[in-house]
Formats: structure tokens, C-alpha cells, sequence
């Protein structure tokens, strides 16, 4: 996607838990690199705003990024994970106090459906699922997401 990214001259960042992957050799032209062993208090660092878009790929940290980027008014919010993954995380992000409206606006399954098969198909279905989200310029809803 990175690639894609810089091809289309998109700008992103990239927020890891792995500081050893997270380097400016492997991504270039990211505008920011955000790295600390707490996933959640890096992707606080990266100050998401309405014209963030947001993509979830992590090993096992979908749930703690999800409901960090739902505290902010961003535009797009999508996760690469399995419907059986995808509902465990939403289960349990609602018995948070996560809105289900809020949890209703991630994209997942992630990307235009295109038949897409292998890795370098599938960033392209993300990047076009991206481009049409932009066009059509409808933001998230933002609601208070933990109801206390």
C-alpha cells in the first residue's frame, strides 16, 4: 500500500509497535513514522483529524488501534481481519462502551470488491475503496464512543 501510496502521491504515516520494521528505509516517503511499543499510545501520537484515513493491519492490536482511531473525527477507518476476527473485535469493543453506529462505519471487509487475490490486488482494492471515500467526501460520524 505504501507504494501505491507514494505512486498515486498520497501522503501517509505509518504507526507499528515494531520499532525494527517502522524505518524510514522501508518507508521513504512516509510523512511520519510513529513507533512505540504501546500500539495505542502511538497512534495517539499521530494527531488523527477529519481528513485522516485509516488503515488497520495488525497482527494482534486490531482492537486497541480500532478503538484508539474511533476517538477522533476521521474520514476512514478500515480493518484487513476475518468476519470471525471482525466480529470477536466488535463484541468486544461494544462491551467497552464503543458506539455500534460508530462500529457500523469500518470498513470490513477492507477494499473495493474487485476478486481481488493476491497482496499487491488487495492494496489496490484498499487505495480505490480510499480514492471513492474521498470523492464522495462523506465524514464519519463523530458521537461520544464510550458511554460512561
Amino acid at each position: 500500500m505504501a507504494k501505491l501510496a507514494d505512486f498515486l502521491e498520497i501522503p501517509y504515516c505509518v504507526v507499528d509497535d515494531r520499532v525494527g520494521y517502522c524505518t524510514k528505509e522501508r518507508f521513504p516517503n512516509a510523512t511520519n513514522l510513529f513507533v512505540n511499543e504501546d500500539i495505542g499510545k502511538a497512534m495517539l501520537s499521530a494527531n488523527l483529524n477529519e481528513k485522516s484515513y485509516v488503515v488497520i493491519v495488525t497482527k494482534d492490536g486490531d482492537d486497541i488501534v480500532l478503538k484508539t482511531a474511533l476517538q477522533f473525527p476521521i474520514a476512514y477507518v478500515g480493518m484487513v481481519a476475518s468476519k470471525r476476527k471482525v466480529i470477536t473485535i466488535f463484541e468486544k469493543l461494544k462491551s467497552e462502551g464503543v458506539a455500534l453506529e460508530q462500529l457500523e462505519q469500518v470498513h470490513s471487509p477492507i477494499g473495493l470488491e474487485i476478486g481481488s487475490e493476491t497482496t499487491q490486488e488487495i492494496a489496490i482494492s484498499i487505495i480505490g475503496e480510499i480514492i471513492k471515500v474521498n470523492k464522495e467526501k462523506k465524514p464519519m460520524k463523530v458521537k461520544q464512543l464510550i458511554d460512561n
